[in-house]
C-alpha cells in the first residue's frame, strides 16, 4: 500500500514504483496460499502458489529496469511466469516430484535474483541505497542457490507435506526477511531520487537548465576562495543574446525559450564537466571556468561566439551573443570585481555592434590569433 501512495505522490518521471508494490501483492498471495496447503488443493498451493512468487520476484526485477530508465521487459517477464506455471503444472499434476519443483523453483528464483543484484550494481548512479538493496538480491540469489543445491544433492527431507529440515527453514526464513529489506531499499532509492529531483528544482533555471543566480554566486565564492587559496587563475564570461527583445516581438514568447534552451545546451556541451554555467537575468547567462587563464578564457568565449555567428538551429531564428571575459591571475579579484569587470567588457562588446568578445578594459593583453584588440578604453 505504502508504494502504490508513493506511486500517486511521486513524479511520474520516476519508474517502477508501481510495479514493486505490485510485485509485493502477488508474493503476499503466494504466502498466503503457501498457508493453506492443508486446506486447498495442491494446484492452488503449489502451482499457483510459487507461479506468484516467481512473478512478484519477476514484477520487481521490471520495478528495477524501470527505475533504471531501461526498458521494462513486460513480455520476457510475462514469458518466463508461463513457463514456470507450465513446468510447475508438470511437476506436481502428472509426476509429483517435490525434489524436481525446488530445483526448478529456486533455480528460477537464482537467476532472477542475481539479474536483479547485477542491474543495480551497473547503475550508472552508486549509492548507498543501490548498494544495500543490490547486496541483499545477491545474498538472496546465493540462498536460492544454495537451497537448489541441497535439493539436488537430496540433503534433505525431500517432501512437501513435512519438509522441516533446517536447510529448508533457513530459505524461508531468509526468503521473508530479504523481501522486507529489498522494500525498503528500494524505498530509499526511490526518496533519495526524489531528493536530487528537489535539489535539482531548488539550483537550477528550469527553462535553460543552468544554475540559478542564487546558487551560481555561493557556488562562484568557493571557487574564489580555492583559486585565492591556491594561486590559481580564474575567468569568468558574461553572455548576453543579442537583440533578444526583437527575437520575443517578431516571433513570440515561446520562440524566445527555444533561443534560450537552444543556447544553454550546446553552450553547455561546449564545456569542461567542472566548469559553471549560470542563467543570469532574462537573455543573460555567466560562466564561471575554474583554472583558466585569460588566453584559454578568450579562446572558450571565442568558440560559443563562433558556435551561434555560424550555426543554424533548425525551427527558431537564427542569433548571435556578445560577451565580456574578465580573468583574474592567482586569485587576485573578490567575486564583485569579477563580475564588474566581466559586466564592464560586455558593454563594450554591445556599444562596438554585437556578437563580439571584449575582455575587461583594466586588463592588458597582446593580440593574437583571435585578432582581438588590447587595452579597450573604459565604457562610457
Amino acid at each position: 500500500m505504502i508504494f502504490f501512495v508513493l506511486r500517486r505522490s511521486f513524479p511520474r518521471d520516476i519508474g517502477g514504483i508501481g510495479e514493486w508494490g505490485w510485485g509485493c501483492v502477488t508474493m503476499v498471495a503466494g504466502a498466503f496460499l503457501f498457508t493453506s496447503r492443508n486446506t486447498l488443493p495442491p494446484l492452488l498451493t503449489i502451482v499457483v502458489a510459487n507461479t506468484l512468487i516467481v512473478g512478484g520476484i519477476a514484477l520487481m526485477h521490471v520495478s528495477l529496469r524501470r527505475f533504471a530508465g531501461r526498458r521494462a521487459g513486460y513480455r520476457h517477464a510475462a514469458g518466463l511466469v508461463v513457463a514456470v506455471a507450465a513446468g510447475l503444472l508438470w511437476l506436481t499434476m502428472v509426476v509429483d516430484d517435490y525434489r524436481g519443483r525446488l530445483e526448478f523453483v529456486t533455480s528460477v528464483n537464482t537467476l532472477l535474483f542475481g539479474l536483479s543484484a547485477l542491474l543495480l550494481f551497473r547503475m550508472e548512479k552508486q549509492g548507498f541505497a543501490e548498494r544495500f538493496t543490490g547486496t541483499l538480491f545477491a545474498a538472496e540469489a546465493l540462498v536460492s542457490l544454495g537451497r537448489f543445491y541441497f535439493a539436488v544433492t537430496g540433503q534433505d527431507n525431500g517432501s512437501y507435506w513435512n519438509d522441516n529440515s533446517p536447510v529448508h527453514v533457513f530459505y524461508l526464513a531468509s526468503f521473508s526477511i530479504a523481501l522486507v529489506g529489498l522494500s525498503f531499499g528500494f524505498m530509499l532509492m526511490v526518496t533519495t531520487r526524489v531528493q536530487e529531483k528537489l535539489e535539482y528544482a531548488a539550483s537550477h533555471d528550469d527553462l535553460s537548465g543552468a544554475y540559478t543566480r542564487a546558487t551560481f554566486f555561493r557556488m562562484m565564492s568557493g571557487e574564489v576562495q580555492r583559486a585565492r587559496r591556491q594561486r590559481r587563475p580564474l575567468s569568468l564570461l558574461l553572455i548576453d543574446i543579442d537583440d533578444f527583445k526583437r527575437i520575443n516581438d517578431s516571433h513570440g514568447h515561446p520562440a524566445g525559450d527555444a533561443v534560450i534552451r537552444t543556447f544553454a545546451e550546446v553552450t553547455t556541451g561546449e564545456l569542461r564537466g567542472h566548469d559553471l554555467l549560470c542563467r543570469y537575468g532574462g537573455e543573460e547567462f555567466a560562466l564561471l571556468l575554474p583554472d583558466t587563464a585569460l588566453d584559454e578564457a578568450i579562446a572558450v568565449a571565442e568558440r560559443i561566439r563562433a558556435r551561434f555567428s555560424d550555426g543554424s538551429f533548425d525551427g527558431m531564428p537564427s542569433f548571435t551573443v556578445s560577451l565580456g571575459v574578465q580573468s583574474a591571475e592567482q586569485g587576485a579579484l573578490d567575486v564583485a570585481q569579477m563580475i564588474e569587470g566581466a559586466d564592464r567588457a560586455l558593454y563594450i562588446a554591445k556599444k562596438l555592434g554585437k556578437n563580439r568578445v571584449e575582455i575587461a578594459p583594466e586588463l592588458s593583453y597582446t593580440p593574437g590569433t583571435d585578432g582581438l584588440v588590447a587595452n579597450r578604453p573604459p565604457a562610457q
